[in-house]
């Protein structure tokens, strides 16, 4: 997509881009992740683009909000996405899995609630 100006997306606008995203192996908040990732690499989301808030795009979705929060922090890590933080502090994290690999963030960023906060996608450097 070449577009000027950033878009802000709504839950259901992306539900449309991301397709299927649901069906296949692993955690459901990976295939969100890779769904968006897929989304950035291909220009359908452009840079700047600004994403739904946890909340609402785990509303929309049916989701838990904490697969949503794990989703964002794979893309975040990955650099796919960039994040603003909502100012109410806290971290829920996201729990690891039996095979004692973390999943989601680092220890130097750790995940805080963007409950007043916005994603967008990333910029390239």
């Amino acid at each position: 997509m070449d577009r000027s100006a950033p878009r802000a997306w709504s839950p259901a606008e992306l539900d449309c881009v991301l397709g299927g995203w649901t069906a296949g192996p692993g955690p459901l908040y990976r295939r969100l992740a890779a769904a968006l990732h897929h989304a950035v690499r291909t220009g359908e989301l452009a840079p700047g683009d600004r994403l739904p808030a946890e909340r609402t795009l785990a509303a929309a979705l049916g989701l838990s909000r904490a697969t949503v929060v794990c989703a964002y922090d794979e893309l975040r890590g990955a650099g796919a996405v960039d994040s603003r933080r909502g100012a109410a502090p806290g971290s829920p994290g996201c729990r690891a899995p039996r095979s004692g690999r973390p999943t989601g963030g680092s220890p130097a960023a750790p995940l805080r609630p963007w409950s007043s906060g916005w994603w967008t996608t990333a910029r390239p450097r």
